[in-house]
């Protein structure tokens, strides 16, 4: 798969985990929400991976991505992570 295909794949998954964000958030962090939305992140980070593998123009992009998954896998939230996401969107989709 080439490098804008994996770019597609990272922005179809961020697109889905904006769309889960903007639901309104439930106050138990074990809430399927939760565990939905960091599978979208997730996803979109290791296609982020694949396609910076593939071109170095999605270095940043990938980069971006990482820094999210490890602030929200840090801190729980979704407080600090969320700007790292919205970038990346703006950056390469």
């Amino acid at each position: 798969m080439a490098a804008r295909e994996f770019a597609k794949s990272a922005c179809a998954s961020l697109q889905q985990l904006t769309d889960q964000l903007a639901r309104p958030r439930p106050s138990n962090l074990t809430d399927p929400y939760y565990q939905t939305a960091e599978q979208y992140l997730n996803t979109a980070t290791n296609r982020a991976a694949d396609a910076a593998q593939q071109a170095h123009g999605y270095q940043e992009f990938a980069d971006t991505l990482h820094r999210a998954a490890e602030t929200w896998q840090v801190t729980f939230t979704l407080d600090e992570a969320e700007p790292l996401i919205q970038q990346a969107r703006k950056e390469k989709c």
